[in-house]
This record gives structure tokens, C-alpha cells and sequence, in this order.
């Protein structure tokens, strides 16, 4: 029986998630020729898929580890909605499927939106240095904003 977990997805945000498959010991399990994938969709019955997750396992296979990601550029597509998903971890023929994980999805709105202020309409009769001095105070803000670094756990 899987493990259920549930994930919170950002639209816009790049999603990743590691799992350890362990056997009940807890020693890790060996996924020598083994891939992962995912999906996620409204409900356990629904026929559209809202998302698949992309899935590798780890290089060393003894490890038990699963990564699975989903990329910005697909997550930006979701709709907000909790939604249903699922991890399974298939040897190359299909023959053994494991269910690694399960759970709702919580796809949630972004709140940052980039966009670049309104930049200058040049209108004849502006002063043309007034103009500059404005552009750049526009440029110099997004550059300490792209400055800014921080760290996700």
C-alpha cells in the first residue's frame, strides 16, 4: 500500500519532491533498472490528466531514492484546484509496478507577478535627459531586485 503524502504546488513554480523507498527494516530498496513517473488529475476516476510527473531515480539505485519534479513552465498551466496524484516506480518491462506515493495535490495561485513597470512613453517636448534619468532609476530597481537571493528548504 503507498504512502500517502499530500504536495502544495505553486503555478508558476517549479515543484520537486524526493522519496526514500525503504522495505519495513528500513533499508533502502534497490531500484537497479527502474523509472518513476506521475500524474496528477482531478479525481481517482477522472480521464484527464492535468499534469504528469516527471520522475528519476536515483543514480545509485541502492539508494531508494525517488526524485520527481514538475517544471515551471507546466505548472504555470494548472488550474487552481486540490486535485488527486500519484508516484509509481516501474521496472523497464512493466511487469513490477510500485505505488511509491499518493495524496491530493494542492495546486495553489501564485501571488508574484512579473511584469516591468510601464516603461517611459517618450513624448515630444519631454526633455530627453528626463527621460533617461527616469529609465534608469526604472533599471537600477529591477537590478537590486534580481539581487536578492534566498534559499528554499
Amino acid at each position: 500500500m503507498p504512502n500517502i503524502y499530500d504536495i502544495t504546488i505553486e503555478k508558476g513554480s517549479t515543484f520537486g519532491l524526493t522519496l526514500v523507498a525503504t522495505d519495513s527494516a528500513g533499508v533502502p530498496l534497490n531500484f537497479s533498472g527502474y523509472s518513476a513517473s506521475g500524474q496528477i488529475r482531478y479525481g481517482y476516476g477522472s480521464d484527464s490528466v492535468l499534469a504528469y510527473l516527471s520522475g528519476l531515480v536515483d543514480p545509485s539505485y541502492v539508494s531508494g531514492l525517488v526524485h520527481v519534479y514538475l517544471p515551471a513552465s507546466q505548472s504555470v498551466n494548472l488550474p487552481v484546484t486540490v486535485a488527486m496524484y500519484d508516484i509509481e516506480v516501474s521496472n523497464s518491462d512493466g511487469s513490477s509496478v510500485f505505488k511509491a506515493i499518493k495524496g491530493f495535490a494542492n495546486i495553489v495561485p501564485e501571488v508574484t507577478h512579473y511584469s516591468l513597470p510601464p516603461i517611459i512613453q517618450f513624448q515630444p517636448g519631454t526633455p530627453l535627459q528626463g527621460q533617461i534619468d527616469t529609465l534608469s532609476g526604472i533599471v537600477s530597481g529591477l537590478q537590486e531586485q534580481l539581487a536578492r537571493s534566498f534559499t528554499i528548504e
